[in-house]
């Protein structure tokens, strides 16, 4: 099951156009088969398993206190969680080669500028809940990572606006190596990936790649997985 899960995942990704207005990115659905994502919903956690992201990375807002308080996580990476075989399954087929592989020359012009030669990559998977209120200001992401692949887990076609947004900075000259978060009025909304289930957000780290989340309405709920590949500090 996981190879022909993998090899459709595969077909979907390299059938996916690339889009380069503001940045590199891609928007693709039907990621997984029809059945194999009915499974991934019927093994999505109960609450009370996520844990508020503070705590999982260590996060703290610029007064001290603990950041994104409507922001919920499950790392599949940490080693010590607990996932069902199903969800192993699927960190599997995220971490294989295959992916990791299709999804770096899906952007290989672009890195090229970043990745010379034979380099050890990071990758990190996590299971995230995103709760009434939570929003993410405009920003370019950790200066080591290379390409981030959001995975939307909705479960019905109701909130397609919950997706992720791409910005423009209106100071078009305006770029950020990565770290902190800009105040969204700085900025214009060029596209918000739809929210839709079974669909993913692909997109290359770069300079002024600009996006973010604007607020969760009220009664609604925000489910992906968040896979990305970056240097190591090594």
């Amino acid at each position: 099951m996981i190879q022909a899960v993998t090899a459709h995942l595969i077909h979907q990704l390299n059938d996916a156009a690339i889009q380069s207005v503001p940045f590199p990115y891609f928007y693709m659905e039907n990621v997984f088969p029809d059945d194999f994502y009915a499974e991934l919903q019927e093994n999505m956690p109960a609450f009370p398993v996520y844990e508020p992201i503070s705590k999982v990375r260590n996060i703290k807002s610029p007064d001290g206190k603990p950041a994104y308080k409507d922001r919920f996580v499950i790392s599949f990476s940490d080693g010590k969680t607990e996932i069902s075989r199903f969800m192993q399954g699927v960190r599997s087929i995220l971490f294989g080669q295959e992916f990791g592989s299709a999804l770096l020359a899906k952007f290989g012009p672009v890195l090229q500028q970043r990745i010379n030669g034979e380099l050890e990559l990071g990758q990190d998977l996590t299971l995230i809940r995103d709760r009434q209120n939570y929003n993410l200001g405009p920003h370019t992401d950790h200066p080591n990572r290379l390409v981030v692949f959001l995975l939307y887990l909705a479960n019905s076609d109701d909130n397609p606006d919950l997706g992720t947004s791409l910005y423009v900075p209106k100071d078009r000259d305006f770029v950020c190596d990565g770290g902190p978060h800009w105040p969204r009025e700085n900025f214009d909304r060029k596209f918000t990936a739809p929210y839709r289930p079974n669909s993913a957000l692909g997109f290359v780290k770069t300079n002024n790649s600009f996006h973010g989340v604007e607020p969760v309405p009220g009664g609604a709920e925000r489910n992906l997985m968040q896979f990305f590949l970056g240097l190591t500090d090594g």
